[in-house]
């Protein structure tokens, strides 16, 4: 006999891969492919934009095998923080300012001449590009866009289907604080827990909060898809 547990978790992992089955489907049933389909997945920080895209990526291999599909991060066309913080606009980071403009035309016009493009990679561990390493986008079948930026005008006339993550604010907050010890922020800024926490809230209510309002929702009904997850990233609804 199956425990109550054992159950729920077994309904809740084939609501997933339903719903990603349906949405892999839908997003590029009327593509030919005669470039690549572009997907792109934004919500706030935290709120599990990466791992839906591992996901997307591993349920699109999983129904069409014969496809070549990669997923990249908008963080890749941030500026660096010595630049940032040149042009006196760190505390912005991830506003649509904060990103390289000459990077994101060089990658459109990849995308629209079917061309190769090295982009540079940004680690969370670091907070900054990682000097001399690169990503190499080779004319995927499917490019799985995600970030923060995907729905502004550089990024949403590339798409052929988008999907917003939307939460609670506490809830997303939850998160963020848990991705901060995750990624042992603490221990790397060298400060107390007091000195951390205080950080911790003024960059969550100061840039992210005012970034995604300001921003991110507002453009939440131009994507095809919103799906809605409680504290569990569990998925509440699709619409």
């Amino acid at each position: 006999m199956s425990s109550p547990f054992l159950e729920s978790h077994i309904y809740r992992r084939t609501k997933l891969d339903t719903i990603l089955k349906k949405m892999a489907v839908e997003s590029i049933i009327n593509n030919p492919f005669e470039t690549s389909a572009i997907i792109g997945i934004t919500g706030n920080i935290a709120s599990g934009k990466s791992t839906m895209a591992i996901k997307l990526m591993q349920t699109y291999k999983t129904l069409f095998p014969d496809l070549h599909v990669q997923t990249i991060s908008t963080d890749n066309f941030l500026k660096k923080n010595s630049i940032l913080k040149k042009e006196n606009i760190f505390n912005k980071k991830g506003f649509p300012e904060s990103y390289d403009q000459t990077l994101i035309d060089k990658f459109i016009d990849a995308i629209h001449t079917n061309s190769q493009i090295f982009l540079p990679v940004y680690d969370h561990q670091i907070n900054d590009i990682v000097p001399d390493k690169k990503i190499f986008i080779n004319q995927p079948d499917i490019l799985i866009i995600e970030g923060l930026i995907v729905l502004q005008p550089d990024f949403y006339p590339l798409l052929n289907y988008s999907i917003f993550i939307d939460s609670s604010p506490s809830d997303n907050y939850e998160w963020f604080k848990q991705r901060c010890s995750k990624l042992k922020l603490q221990e790397a800024y060298h400060m107390n827990d007091k000195e951390f926490y205080s950080l911790m809230d003024y960059n969550w209510t100061s840039i992210n909060l005012v970034n995604f309002n300001n921003h991110i929702l507002p453009l939440k009904n131009l994507a095809t898809r919103c799906i809605r997850l409680n504290v569990q990233h569990q998925i509440e609804s699709l619409v």
